[in-house]
């Protein structure tokens, strides 16, 4: 079951690393929903490291689109990765809370 847990948060982390690249090009719905679902997977893990890749994350985020629409954006990926990290610490012992607190 561990190596189940582990093999889904690289996936997820993968998923997320995506917004840390400036694409030329929108993301797909499909993309954008995977995307989504990764940041809420990561929320619930309450490790240091996963808190540290969601802020670090939010903190490099790069994504854009290079075809302007006049559309405003549908995710606000930088909220949503702050809030995941959030939720994270929220979960996790106090040491690490303590630890983490300041650099939200």
């Amino acid at each position: 079951i561990n190596q189940i847990s582990f093999k889904g948060r690289r996936e997820d982390r993968n998923t997320i690393a995506q917004l840390t690249k400036n694409n030329e090009y929108s993301l797909t719905e499909n993309n954008q929903t995977r995307i989504n679902n990764a940041i809420e997977n990561l929320s619930k893990e309450s490790d240091e490291s996963n808190i540290k890749f969601l802020m670090d994350t939010a903190q490099n985020l790069k994504y854009g689109t290079g075809i302007d629409l006049g559309l405003k954006p549908r995710h606000n990926w930088k909220l949503k990765l702050q809030k995941a990290a959030e939720k994270s610490l929220v979960a996790t012992d106090p040491i690490t809370r303590e630890k983490l607190q300041p650099l939200l």
